[in-house]
């Protein structure tokens, strides 16, 4: 069988934009996001959302929104904004932004991205619940505590010999 280049197949990227109006403001969205953008966006929101050893749904659906609008639209954001995301979420939620960009999204495209999320989450919940995780977590914890202690002890500057004597005498009157 004959090779063919990829490249002599003329293919096409989907460079679709749709179009919405936001109080007299036309805003691009776009059709499709690469696939490299589609993973990083899902993982920055899992990562975000992780609270302890569960994934927060309330911090997964928001975050999840505002990194779509931010991903999809052409839409500036202030480094501000970028920071509070949970506040720009609830502007952009009560303006009804969120849900014009999603519906000027496919819906097999946004769909698609709603699984692949859900998957991620139950995913990483399995894992930071996860015996090897919790045995991990805990000897970290372990480890850092340690390490706090030791420092107490190295900054008391104690003679060992003094404080050998010192438990021997707690010993000797039953304190230990």
């Amino acid at each position: 069988m004959a090779k063919i280049s990829l490249s002599k197949l003329n293919l096409e990227k989907n460079t679709e934009i749709n179009k919405i109006t936001i109080n007299g403001n036309e805003i691009e969205v776009l059709s499709y996001l690469p696939l490299s953008e589609k993973i990083s966006m899902i993982n920055i929101v899992v990562q975000e959302s992780i609270e302890g050893r569960i994934v927060n749904p309330m911090l997964v659906d928001s975050l999840f929104h505002t990194y779509l609008v931010m991903a999809y639209t052409n839409i500036s954001f202030t480094t501000a904004q970028k920071e509070k995301m949970l506040e720009t979420y609830d502007l952009m939620e009560k303006n009804g932004l969120i849900s014009e960009v999603v519906k000027a999204i496919p819906p097999n495209e946004y769909n698609d991205l709603v699984v692949s999320l859900e998957e991620y989450v139950k995913a990483t919940e399995v894992e930071l619940n996860s015996i090897a995780n919790v045995i991990k977590l805990s000897l970290d914890a372990m480890v850092e505590t340690f390490g706090r202690a030791s420092s107490e002890l190295e900054s008391l500057n104690l003679d060992s010999e003094k404080l050998k004597t010192v438990l021997a005498i707690a010993k000797d009157n039953g304190a230990i």
